[in-house]
């Protein structure tokens, strides 16, 4: 019996696929399908222009039963909105809690600095909370109501400690530990791929989860072990790549919590996952229901029950995908990243401040952190539909192929020894600095546009500012008073963070390379700093002065082009007004005497007239650029801008002729 969407393809006289393909090759006329037809994403994703019945998951399941692919309920029910608490200044920091309580944050991300997580004080900038006792931490959360509130710790994998202190607080205000809402977030694995070092052996550090999951057992609101993709994401990890990294760093930490003891089924419910999410919204939203489909079917091979299977799923907006310059459209970018967690699934999102990569903690910021999320729930009702992308054929379709590569990579993992062996053996971090120098070379070549940085780049931008902080940077406490070997849940409650880090090393502390993070604008970044040093230096930006031949009408989409891409070199184009007469573009264009050298615009067929002519009258140390197709034949190099060339190379190169100083 034909199911109720094949009748109604019946019924109206859907056009089979294989005759709508074979009436586009008719159009093509013998041009490759695959090459006109389909597209791209994600580096391993291909992007058909058809999607039918055919494309499909079967069987999908149902919201809230396994495999969960569309959703972890069966009803409706709004995701928990979760503020950024990670400002080094303890002032600051209290003033982030606060901001965010007056937001409607309804948890709190704890991100603690690295001296807590690793136990090191190296002396660097602070890179997170300098909370470091019982003490301070009370005070942070001073008006935080621990009943109501959820907690989201990450501490690296020293949440022990913090977990222990956080219990103290809650029973000295009388508040059962019970009521307490909190994700622990030990993650040795992802602790290691940051930082590239852990204040102890991995080992070690899987001990202390278990010892944290025996610890909490009687409270069922604590998950205690989190597996946080962050690390490979911001360093240019694709979207398959990133869920098979999270569910081969889950599957070890099912095995070492099961060998420490943990039933199968209480390791997986101890398991909480963090993903991260970018802003194409059709593939993130494949990803969360790929996610879910993943874990369901690892906890299911492992022998786990049906609600063992659920995976706990956590989003955060991604570090890699925001940019410093024009600061103000990470706002935008949020937007739609919340949107694909919410229509994935996610039970709890996390917005990055708008103005973090300029290490700046602003009030504003991180009121609009929450506050874009409020909208999208609240006005916008993103939660009302169970799996709003289900039976979208597309996101079907997508969800499936990012399954495939992602488990795919999984078992290619497992049969290499597992992630642990995958990161001491630097697999994963030579893998990643490959796609990272990819995505860089696209970006170069604007197939991997950012506004304001890339694309549109505004030279005279105003920036979101906020006054400066002392921080003062976190010391290695004193040691506990009781060792290692004690119960380090109970010694976690009155000793320093870090000092107990320290002290709990029972073996060599693992290290391995780290995993280096990047922004994808991070070549034009250092091109605009370069610039914005030449500003300050000389008075004036680096510049180029427009010589256009031609009417307004006609050079108007080039001389915007070429003003800024030239602008996300932080490079000048002044002047705007084409002339019909190359005498009186070259006249008005060397009347711009702050300008170092000249871009010529004009239509592709005057070029071949109009290059020797100008040539022969400007100064051969000044250096030239063309808007248009590149040009060879002439006395003396000419630099292209067009949508082909690879920008990072021409703006250097014109940086360099026009005097601006490489970076020291």
């Amino acid at each position: 019996m034909s199911s109720p969407l094949r009748e109604l393809e019946l019924r109206f006289g859907v056009t089979e696929r294989t005759a709508w393909r074979k009436a586009v090759d008719g159009i093509l006329a013998g041009a490759d399908f695959q090459h006109k037809m389909v597209s791209q994403a994600e580096d391993c994703l291909e992007i058909a222009p058809l999607y039918t019945i055919e494309d499909a998951l079967d069987p999908a399941g149902a919201p809230g039963a396994p495999p969960y692919l569309r959703g972890p309920r069966a009803s409706s029910a709004p995701w928990q909105i979760v503020a950024m608490i990670d400002a080094p200044d303890r002032q600051a920091a209290r003033g982030q809690v606060d901001v965010a309580l007056r937001a409607g944050a309804e948890a709190l991300k704890l991100r603690f600095d690295r001296s807590v997580r690793d136990g090191v004080c190296d002396g660097g900038a602070a890179d997170g909370l300098l909370i470091d006792t019982r003490d301070q931490l009370d005070a942070l959360l001073a008006p935080v109501d621990l009943g109501k509130t959820a907690l989201l710790l990450d501490a690296g994998a020293n949440a022990l400690p913090v977990v222990a202190a956080l219990i103290d607080v809650a029973e000295g205000r009388g508040i059962d530990p019970a009521q307490l809402r909190l994700s622990s977030g030990q993650d040795p694995l992802g602790a290691l791929a940051r930082d590239g070092r852990l204040a102890t052996s991995l080992d070690d550090a899987f001990a202390q989860s278990a010892e944290l999951c025996s610890a909490t057992s009687e409270f069922s609101a604590i998950t205690n072990v989190s597996c946080c993709t962050s690390a490979y994401r911001d360093a240019g990890a694709n979207a398959a790549n990133e869920l098979a990294y999270g569910i081969a760093t889950a599957i070890e930490y099912l095995r070492q919590l099961t060998a420490a003891g943990l039933g199968l089924d209480h390791a997986a419910s101890q398991v909480a996952f963090c993903l991260s999410v970018s802003s194409d919204i059709f593939v993130e939203i494949a990803k969360l229901r790929a996610a879910r489909l993943l874990w369901a079917n690892a906890v299911r091979a492992c022998g786990g029950n049906d609600d063992s299977q659920r995976m706990r799923l956590h989003t955060q907006t991604a570090r890699r995908y925001r940019t410093k310059r024009d600061s103000w459209n990470n706002m935008l970018r949020a937007t739609g990243e919340v949107f694909a967690a919410a229509a994935g699934g996610a039970e709890s999102i996390a917005v990055t401040s708008f103005t973090l990569e300029q290490g700046i903690h602003d009030p504003l910021a991180d009121r609009v952190a929450c506050t874009t999320q409020q909208v999208l729930r609240e006005e916008s009702h993103l939660h009302r539909v169970v799996d709003p992308a289900g039976g979208s054929w597309f996101i079907e379709r997508l969800t499936l192929d990012l399954a495939q590569h992602a488990w795919q990579k999984v078992q290619a993992i497992e049969r290499a020894g597992g992630m642990i062996h995958q990161l001491q053996a630097g697999t994963v971090q030579a893998e990643l600095a490959g796609r990272r120098t990819a995505q860089q070379s696209a970006a170069a070549r604007g197939k991997l546009p950012m506004v304001g940085a890339t694309h549109f780049a505004l030279l005279d931008e105003t920036t979101a500012k906020a006054p400066p902080q002392a921080v003062i940077r976190a010391t290695v406490g004193a040691p506990p008073t009781e060792t290692a070997g004690d119960n380090r849940f109970t010694a976690g409650k009155h000793a320093s963070f870090s000092a107990l880090a320290a002290a709990s090393a029972l073996a060599e502390p693992a290290t391995i390379a780290a995993i280096e993070p990047a922004l994808i604008t991070a070549d034009f970044d250092e091109l605009r700093d370069r610039a914005d040093a030449h500003l300050a230096a000389h008075g004036h930006r680096p510049a180029l002065a427009l010589i256009a031949v031609g009417s307004l009408a006609e050079l108007q989409p080039r001389i915007d082009f070429a003003r800024t891409t030239l602008a996300a070199g932080g490079i000048e184009l002044v002047g705007e007004t084409p002339h019909a007469d190359a005498a009186q573009a070259l006249a008005s264009a060397r009347e711009r005497t702050q300008a170092g050298g000249y871009l010529i615009c004009a239509s592709d067929a005057t070029y071949a007239e109009l290059l020797p002519s100008l040539l022969d009258k400007i100064d051969a140390a000044r250096p030239i650029a063309i808007a248009g197709p590149a040009v060879t034949a002439t006395s003396r190099p000419i630099h292209a801008l067009n949508l082909r060339c690879d920008r990072i190379a021409v703006l250097q190169a014109l940086q360099q002729q026009l005097g601006v100083e490489a970076s020291r």
